[in-house]
């Protein structure tokens, strides 16, 4: 027997759901869940230099979940259009100079 699955309805409508542009993010992760934090950082000549907009917590089941689709999103992305350009310095400040190099294919820079 087939069961027909009901698509999920919006309890909001979309147009009402607010919409935010990041340019930061700060993790904090506890053994039960996470917490995301978004925002836009501006220059140093203006304060506060970092303005957060939208906390999300979240399970760390479904983070990891996310994580993973993000990822393959992100692979697809370099796949078809290329690497992503990053800053140097910042990877650097990020420790994630190693991870960039082999996430774009640029195991020898």
């Amino acid at each position: 027997m087939t069961e027909k699955v009901q698509e999920a309805q919006p309890s909001v409508p979309l147009s009402d759901v607010p919409e935010f542009y990041t340019n930061y993010a700060r993790i904090i992760s506890t053994p039960y869940d996470m917490l995301v934090e978004h925002g836009v950082r501006y220059a140093e000549m203006y304060s506060p230099a970092q303005v957060p907009l939208v906390r999300i917590r979240t399970s760390l089941e479904h983070a990891w979940v996310i994580a993973k689709i993000m990822n393959r999103a992100i692979r697809k992305h370099i796949e078809t259009v290329g690497p992503i350009a990053l800053p140097k310095d910042m990877l650097k400040e990020l420790q994630l100079e190693e991870e960039y190099r082999q996430d774009m294919g640029r195991e020898n820079d």
